[in-house]
């Protein structure tokens, strides 16, 4: 669904933008948003209109029709809500918009504190044209629209923060044990981890102590319970990545 901003409505959008003077040409950057929460991306796109260069497509929230869209109306920059499907969509619509497009700039927003260091790091090896942190300001989000637009790399100084536990914490565990921590955080016990992960009962025991481990010593302790490595996985965003492969 593309809300404020129906696909006629966007033509007109596009087909009023303010004019430049005569000789100073200005480049139109179009903006389309992904977003699970439409008053925020809305209030954007009406600060938009008080920019000469910048172009407001409208809202998607249907991210099943991300690659759709972006290939109909040809966005120059996609802001991605990272947060969306509780991350899944907003992982989904990161991968699928560089399928539609790679000229299209993806710039990811998130609410650092909300997402957790597992979710962003996901979000980084999906290699994104820039991260801006919520906590920034609307008026510095214009900044970064227009940076990405120009096809200038944008990370927030928040996200260049956060990047370094993410790529440790990503890197702690092999692909099965990533399974399982998933698992876990989302479902909370080790019997329903076990049935999602399609594991044994034996394997999943046998992962559970080599990330106990592994967090332990990550964290700089002696041991970890399990109860403490779930709460440990949710709080760092586990729950919000799709079980690997």
């Amino acid at each position: 669904m593309l809300t404020m901003a129906s696909a006629e409505v966007a033509a007109t959008i596009a087909g009023t933008a303010s004019q430049p003077a005569v000789g100073e040409p200005v480049r139109e950057v179009r903006v389309l948003a992904i977003d699970r929460q439409v008053s925020v991306a809305e209030a954007f796109g009406r600060r938009l209109h008080d920019e000469d260069d910048l172009v407001f497509l409208g809202v998607l929230t249907n991210p099943h029709a991300t690659i759709d869209t972006v290939r109909r109306l040809r966005p120059d920059v996609c802001l991605i809500d990272l947060l969306a499907g509780d991350g899944h969509d907003g992982l989904r619509a990161l991968r699928d918009v560089a399928t539609a497009s790679t000229a299209v700039g993806r710039l990811v927003v998130v609410d650092l504190q909300a997402a957790g260091t597992a979710l962003i790091g996901e979000a980084l090896a999906c290699e994104p044209d820039g991260f801006f942190a919520t906590s920034e300001g609307l008026e510095e989000l214009v900044k970064a629209v227009r940076q990405v637009g120009e096809g200038q790399d944008r990370f927030s100084p928040e996200v260049e923060i956060v990047a370094g536990t993410a790529q440790a914490v990503r890197g702690l565990f092999s692909r099965g044990e990533l399974r399982v921590v998933c698992a876990l955080a989302k479902h909370g016990n080790k019997a329903e981890a076990a049935g999602a992960t399609y594991y044994s009962s034996e394997t999943i025991n046998t992962y559970v102590r080599r990330i106990r481990k592994h967090v332990a010593e990550h964290e700089g302790r002696p041991a970890i319970r399990l109860p403490d490595l779930i709460a440990w996985a949710r709080e760092h965003g586990f729950h919000r990545i799709d079980l690997p492969d």
